[in-house]
């Protein structure tokens, strides 16, 4: 932990582009196939964009049903949001719609620490023995010098997200090689894939202007809400009955 720590204190800045999504959903038996850019900024400015893979014609899910059939194979759904350090603003592309949560003036400035983040930035070593229980699994040979291990949430805030999650880091750069996380169920498992080309660690100071991240475009989309200060942050505990992300396999 005290290395991961010291190996990601200069991570100032990282760019992560064609990152794979998968979502298996081991209730109704479907894989759902998505692409990510996610690109973030110490402390506090972060923006992740999602869409689906086209599924090819007569393409099959290496996951089976109990009773053999394979999965069901869709793309995800789309997903774009942006935090600019004092907002957070969600883009639904297809209604063309978008909405604005005020972060509290208290909370500003503060690293984004929920949810699934701190394994691709990295945490304090205090904390992250704080926040979780780790467990190291065995090396996975597809991936040589990585360490693998299991994190499972101490805290309740984290703990209503996922069951626990499953990092390949690579040793050489100490980032993410595949996060694999479990919903609070076990029934939904979310894979995210980094492979190596695609992740830049610390691009040039303006890498925010290579596409419409910080201030992005919402021109003819309509403003269906202006949250409130009070409104809970990504990665903090949804509402009843919300649909919790899950990883891959």
């Amino acid at each position: 932990l005290k290395d991961w720590e010291n190996n990601t204190k200069e991570h100032k800045r990282l760019e992560a582009t064609k990152v794979e999504k998968y979502v298996y959903d081991n209730t109704f038996f479907t894989e759902q196939r998505g692409i990510c850019e996610i690109k973030f900024e110490h402390p506090d400015k972060a923006a992740l964009s999602v869409v689906p893979v086209e599924i090819q014609p007569g393409a099959k899910s290496r996951k089976v049903s109990p009773s053999g059939k394979p999965y069901d194979l869709k793309g995800v759904s789309p997903e774009r949001w942006v935090c600019t350090g004092m907002e957070i603003i969600e883009i639904d592309d297809r209604a063309k719609t978008y909405h604005v949560l005020p972060i509290p003036p208290q909370l500003q400035g503060q690293n984004i620490t929920e949810g699934p983040i701190p394994f691709l930035f990295g945490l304090p070593a205090k904390e992250a023995q704080e926040r979780y229980e780790f467990y190291h699994l065995k090396p996975n040979p597809r991936f040589p010098n990585s360490f693998s291990f299991r994190a499972k949430p101490l805290r309740q805030v984290d703990a209503q997200e996922y069951k626990y999650a499953d990092v390949i880091l690579d040793m050489e750069r100490y980032v993410p090689i595949a996060i694999r996380v479990v919903d609070p169920t076990g029934n939904k498992v979310t894979v995210y894939h980094f492979p190596k080309e695609s992740v830049e660690i610390n691009p040039k100071q303006n890498f925010w202007n290579r596409g419409p991240f910080i201030k992005p475009n919402v021109k003819g989309y309509k403003l269906v809400s202006n949250g409130n200060a009070d409104a809970p942050l990504p990665g903090a505990p949804k509402p009843r009955g919300a649909n919790p992300a899950a990883p891959p396999e």
